[in-house]
């Protein structure tokens, strides 16, 4: 009669465990390590309040002052036009149109978007637009410019989003018109 290896035989024995302990472990890392994450930004947000009443609060952002603030859903929030990025997004010719858009970084409830075009320094044409708030950006509601309006040759476009007196403007976006 031939005795099996017991060596291999224990060997299967503790790694199957092994395997179990492992993948066990590691959900439980995982599960622990997405509960922290989640957890700690619900706790920053919970965090941040003044630290005193008699603290110096920055001009324009007197929590008493109604005057200077946009209301998102029940937040009250101090308008920032100067402090938003604005990117435009298209200036192309469809169909005999200068077609314009441009997004505005972060959700924004009022204020406006100014379009220029400007040639040879000269200013050529100059609108204004609604903005229109997303869920994690806002737009303006785009220009459409008839063709027929503007110079042909290299015209410099500008997009300037403005709030209570404060503006942020895009960079320039240059569009050549060949006729």
């Amino acid at each position: 009669m031939k005795i099996k290896n017991k060596k291999s035989f224990s060997i299967k024995k503790l790694i199957i465990p092994a395997l179990v302990i492992i993948a066990i472990g590691g959900g439980v890392y995982a599960y622990a390590l997405y509960n922290n994450f989640f957890e700690t930004e619900t706790q920053k947000e919970q965090s941040i309040q003044p630290s005193s009443v008699n603290d110096p609060v920055p001009d324009g952002l007197n929590p008493t002052d109604d005057t200077n603030k946009e209301t998102l859903g029940e937040e009250t929030v101090p308008p920032v036009a100067g402090d938003r990025d604005v990117t435009i997004t298209a200036a192309s010719v469809n169909s005999d149109v200068l077609q314009i858009r441009a997004l505005i970084q972060g959700v924004v409830s009022g204020g406006t978007c100014d379009l220029s075009i400007v040639q040879n320094g000269a200013a050529v044409l100059s609108e204004s637009a609604e903005v229109q708030p997303g869920p994690s950006s806002s737009t303006c509601q785009g220009f459409d410019v008839n063709v027929a309006s503007l110079p042909a040759g290299t015209l410099s476009v500008t997009v300037a989003y403005v709030n209570n007196g404060t503006a942020s403007t895009s960079a320039v976006r240059t569009v050549e018109l060949s006729r």
